[in-house]
């Protein structure tokens, strides 16, 4: 449970449809890391 030990927040997840068909969604083929937090304790 990496979502509860770390407190984020899931009640509002997104999805974006497609411009090219109604009900279609996309997926992501390539991520991109910005940035990250150092592990606290």
């Amino acid at each position: 449970m990496p979502f509860k030990r770390n407190r984020i927040n899931l009640t509002k997840i997104e999805s974006r449809p497609s411009k090219r068909k109604a009900w279609e969604y996309r997926s992501t083929s390539m991520l991109r890391v910005l940035g990250s937090y150092p592990v606290t304790r």
